[in-house]
């Protein structure tokens, strides 16, 4: 088991749905990062499983096909080691495959590519 300091009792979940319309012969599959308040690694789990089945919903759309967004389980789990807090760091990676310093500009973005300011193409309407 992962290093837990004591107190802390935040963790991110990053789970994963389907959303299919059949009639429109779609399937996208979302990644959502998830943040789970639980009292230790095993209720952090339990907590994002029931979080996630939660989620799970059928509707029909603006075109009048039915979507249904279906739960499969989780990718990843860890707790969040920083207090929640401008700055605070809530998850990381480690690329070792760079060969040089000059290879990490190839993994940034530019601005406009950043999620945050891309345009998207929503097929839903949720308020959850």
């Amino acid at each position: 088991m992962s290093f837990i300091p004591e107190g802390n009792n935040w963790y991110l979940a990053k789970m994963l749905f389907s959303t299919e319309i059949k009639e429109a012969q779609t399937l996208d599959v979302e990644v959502s990062f998830t943040l789970v308040y639980a009292a230790s690694p095993e209720d952090a789990y339990n907590s994002a499983t029931k979080i996630g089945y939660e989620r799970e919903l059928s509707y029909t759309n603006t075109d009048g096909h039915i979507v249904n967004v279906k739960y499969h389980g989780l990718e990843d789990l860890n707790v969040i080691i920083d207090p929640l807090e401008n700055g605070a760091e809530l998850a990381f990676e480690i690329v070792s495959d760079i060969k040089q310093l000059d290879d990490i500009s190839k993994l940034i973005s530019k601005k406009e590519e950043l999620g945050v300011f891309k345009p998207t193409k929503l097929d839903r309407t949720l308020t959850r």
